[in-house]
C-alpha cells in the first residue's frame, strides 16, 4: 500500500505546485498592473513637470527678452537725445547766425537804400531823390532842383548777392516801361469854421456817460 501514500504525496505536491503558480502569477499580474500604474503616474508628473519648467523658462525668456529690449530701446533713445541735442544746439547757433546776418544784410539794404543817392556813381542831383521804400525805394525828379523837370525816374536798390526783383517790385517796373502811369490832383477845400459846429451835451447824453 506503499504507492498509495507516494501517489496522495504526489497529489498534494502538485497541488501546492498549482497553488504557488497561481499566486505566483496572481502576484506578477498586480505587479505588473502596479507598475503600469506607477508609470502612468511618473509619466503624468514628468509630463507637468515639463509644462512647468517650459513655463518657467518661458517666463524667465519674456522677462529677460523685456529687460535686453527696454535695455536697447533706453540705449537708443540715450543715443538719439544726444545726437538730437547736438544737432539742436548746431542749428540753434546756425540760425542764430543766419538771423544775424540777414539782419545786418537788412540794416545794411535800408542804409545803402538812404545813402544811395549820395554815393559818387549816383548820377542824379541827391536834391532830386525821394525815398519811398516799398513798392519802390526812390523817386528822382531829375532836373527839378534847377527848376526843370527833365523826367522823373524809379529807382529800386539793390545790395549784395541778390539783384532779383519781387513780383510787386516787377508790376511797378512793367507799369512804368508800358506808360501807366498818370497824374491826378485831388483838390478837398477845407470846410469854413462857421460850417462846423459842436453840439452841447444833452441832459440823456450826461445821464449816459454817467452810466
Amino acid at each position: 500500500m506503499w504507492w498509495i501514500s507516494i501517489a496522495v504525496v504526489l497529489i498534494i505536491a502538485i497541488f501546492f505546485w498549482l497553488l504557488y503558480r497561481k499566486q505566483i502569477a496572481e502576484m506578477q499580474a498586480t505587479v505588473q498592473h502596479q507598475l503600469a500604474e506607477e508609470s502612468r503616474r511618473l509619466y503624468s508628473d514628468l509630463e507637468l513637470e515639463k509644462i512647468r519648467v517650459e513655463q518657467y523658462w518661458k517666463q524667465e525668456f519674456e522677462g529677460w527678452k523685456a529687460r535686453e529690449l527696454e535695455s536697447i530701446r533706453s540705449s537708443i533713445e540715450e543715443r538719439y537725445q544726444v545726437l538730437f541735442d547736438q544737432w539742436k544746439a548746431a542749428m540753434e547757433q546756425q540760425i542764430r547766425q543766419d538771423a544775424v546776418n540777414r539782419s545786418k544784410a537788412v540794416v545794411i539794404g535800408q542804409i545803402t537804400e538812404h545813402m544811395v543817392p549820395f554815393m559818387q556813381d549816383f548820377k542824379y542831383n541827391p536834391k532830386d531823390a525821394r525815398f519811398l521804400g516799398t513798392p519802390v525805394d526812390l523817386i528822382v525828379f531829375d532836373g527839378l532842383t534847377e527848376g526843370r523837370l527833365r523826367r522823373i525816374v524809379f529807382i529800386e536798390v539793390k545790395s549784395g548777392a541778390n539783384n532779383q526783383l519781387s513780383p510787386r517790385e516787377k508790376q511797378v517796373r512793367d507799369a512804368v516801361l508800358q506808360g501807366s502811369v498818370a497824374w491826378e490832383l485831388y483838390y478837398r477845400p477845407l470846410p469854413r469854421l462857421s460850417d462846423t459846429s459842436i453840439d452841447a451835451p444833452t441832459e440823456a447824453d450826461e445821464t449816459e456817460t454817467t452810466e
